[in-house]
């Protein structure tokens, strides 16, 4: 009677281990999970319509992840869903998406993974931001990095970090470290068996030692990259070696210049391409301008213009503009040069570029000069030099406030050394006293009481600081003015109405854009020098196209930032005050008068 049980009660823990089994497959389909093959192969697609197609390729990524969370991609996969998308962004020529994207997940916390995640965005955070002239943040990222690094593990993270750190210390002309930085990456990058990923290292080796006036090593890198390039068809850096090369036999040698710019120019498409070929295009217009054929160096500088203009690259507007007006100078064609200065220096203005501005007035001085308007030129030449002396008093003021920063950041570091050691010091005299007097009692509550009061005295010394902090920071408004601050204000004339609606369109791309009201510090003063407006401008253009006071401008920014995350599904274990945090309140009542005074109900509501 046994043994005829016995089948039937193995059969029946079979049957219930199966449901289980199937119950837990069913929750794992509801919660999202994706598969690596449909992953792969999707994403694989989205990266091939990068070049024809960005918003297509973004398209994909977002459809492909849309019914699942990113929590749900494996780290490998969300490796390559943000570079896809990150460099889709870069290709649509949105850049600041493409920061703000980057910077969520080198900034953010992925419990149960990797740090591949971040060792990437900060990786690829440091090589825009260096590109960018960025070099500050660029290092501020890159040492983050480094932190995340097993010292005895050689990796092609690490690799292609130290490629990045010696193309920013060259930036900053550090190049004998910077040369330590490359070899040791070119080492790291041999080693693993990555030939392919050295092309970029030797470009920027080259250049270092061409830096150094070495041509020889210079030259021999610039051909190794070039060699590299080629047998792994990675066209891009080959262009940029073939345009590198250029540049090197711009002065000693320019029939070889000519050789590699054409070489370079007919490398890619242009319609694909049109960004990554405008250097090329840039040099051979200076170059055809040197050699004196103006014809050909007019067509490739308005070239330069079209796509400049199309892809928003105010620098290379200004420089082809300023190219263009060169060649009309030396065919002698002064009115039509004198119109393209003119009008490079009206969008310098509207864009705020007053180094551009004085190097163009320098140009309209010398066309004034060359047909006798001498009292034009004498005008130019009192606007060079008040616009240099107001370059110089900005530059003078940043430089006392980077001062000032990296002071109290010193200021502070001792002061926590301090307290460290004080602190360190009060345990070993507690462990010592624990051990002599350990089984008193009356000694114990004692040393609760010393700690309450200790902790007591720590908050009210914290609280403190913060209003000495407040009250330093709303003195120093009060004395500040306007004028202290942006001299080059006084230079310009008054506002036109239409002048005032662009100015408060700058206004609001600059907040839509580079989003300063994330910095809980934000100054009116910090807009205005941004801007290269007053204060009284701002002010009276908030109020009479918003309505509001400044304050009240920026905290409508931080509330709808508060909302947008408080909508995402990644946010709804944060609390409400952390997320106030982020988006750029200081304090938590500050935050809850606003929501309360711009939305009329309560954070909660929201949720």
């Amino acid at each position: 009677m046994n043994n005829c049980k016995k089948p039937v009660f193995q059969t029946s823990i079979l049957i219930c281990f199966c449901v289980m089994a199937c119950f837990s497959a069913c929750n794992s389909n509801k919660s999202g999970s994706l598969p690596a093959g449909k992953f792969s192969l999707e994403s694989k697609k989205a990266g091939q319509l990068i070049v024809t197609d960005p918003r297509a390729s973004i398209r994909i990524l977002d459809s492909l992840v849309h019914a699942v969370s990113t929590d749900a991609l494996a780290d490998t996969q969300l490796v390559d869903y943000i570079k896809i998308k990150s460099e889709a962004l870069m290709k649509l020529d949105m850049r600041d998406s493409a920061y703000s994207f980057m910077q969520r997940y080198q900034s953010g916390i992925f419990p149960g993974r990797s740090n591949a995640v971040k060792i990437y965005s900060g990786i690829w955070l440091s090589q825009q931001l260096t590109n960018d002239g960025k070099y500050f943040l660029a290092r501020k990222y890159l040492d983050e990095t480094y932190t995340l690094f097993d010292k005895k593990t050689q990796s092609y993270e690490k690799a292609n970090a130290l490629n990045i750190d010696g193309s920013l210390l060259s930036s900053t002309g550090d190049y004998f470290a910077a040369q330590k930085k490359l070899l040791e990456a070119i080492k790291i990058f041999e080693s693993l068996g990555h030939t392919q990923a050295l092309g970029p290292v030797y470009l920027n080796l080259a250049g270092n030692y061409q830096s150094l006036n070495d041509t020889q090593l210079s030259l021999l890198y610039y051909r190794k990259a070039c060699s590299i390039t080629i047998a792994y068809n990675d066209s891009l850096n080959y262009l940029f070696a073939l345009n590198n090369l250029g540049t090197f036999y711009r002065i000693s040698n320019p029939d070889s210049a000519e050789y590699y710019f054409l070489k370079a120019k007919n490398l890619l498409p242009m319609k694909k391409y049109a960004v990554e070929t405008l250097p090329t295009r840039f040099h051979l217009a200076g170059l055809y301008y040197d050699k004196k054929k103006y014809t050909q160096s007019l067509e490739l500088y308005n070239e330069v213009l079209f796509v400049s203009q199309k892809h928003h690259i105010n620098s290379g507007v200004f420089r082809a503009m300023s190219g263009i007006g060169n060649v009309y100078e030396a065919q002698n064609k002064d009115n039509d040069a004198l119109r393209i200065f003119r009008e490079a220096g009206k969008l310098a203005v509207l864009s705020g570029e007053t180094p551009v501005y004085v190097e163009l007035l320098e140009a309209e001085e010398y066309m004034y000069e060359k047909s006798g308007r001498y009292k034009d030129a004498l005008l130019a030449q009192k606007t060079i030099r008040h616009l240099n002396d107001s370059l110089l008093a900005l530059d003078k003021q940043i430089a006392v406030n980077d001062l000032e920063f990296a002071y109290n950041n010193e200021k502070l570091e001792r002061k926590n050394e301090s307290l460290s050691s004080n602190m360190l010091l009060m345990k070993s005299r507690m462990y010592a006293g624990f051990i002599i007097l350990a089984v008193v009692l009356i000694f114990v509550l004692v040393l609760g009481v010393q700690f309450l009061k200790l902790y007591r005295l720590y908050r009210q010394r914290d609280s403190a600081y913060n209003i000495l902090f407040e009250k330093y920071r709303n003195d120093i408004q009060e004395s500040d003015s306007a004028e202290d601050i942006i001299p080059a204000v006084k230079l310009f004339p008054a506002l036109i109405p239409e002048e005032s609606s662009q100015i408060y369109q700058k206004l609001i791309e600059y907040f839509e854009s580079e989003k300063p009201y994330l910095n809980s510090n934000l100054r009116f003063d910090d807009v205005t020098v941004h801007l290269r407006v007053n204060r009284k401008t701002i002010s009276a253009l908030l109020k009479e196209h918003a309505g509001m006071s400044f304050n009240s401008f920026v905290n409508s920014y931080r509330i709808k930032e508060v909302l947008m995350l408080l909508a995402l599904p990644e946010m709804k274990n944060y609390k409400i005050e952390a997320i106030a945090k982020e988006a750029g309140f200081g304090s938590k009542a500050g935050f809850y008068a606003a929501f309360s005074q711009l939305t009329g109900t309560r954070p909660s509501e929201f949720r």
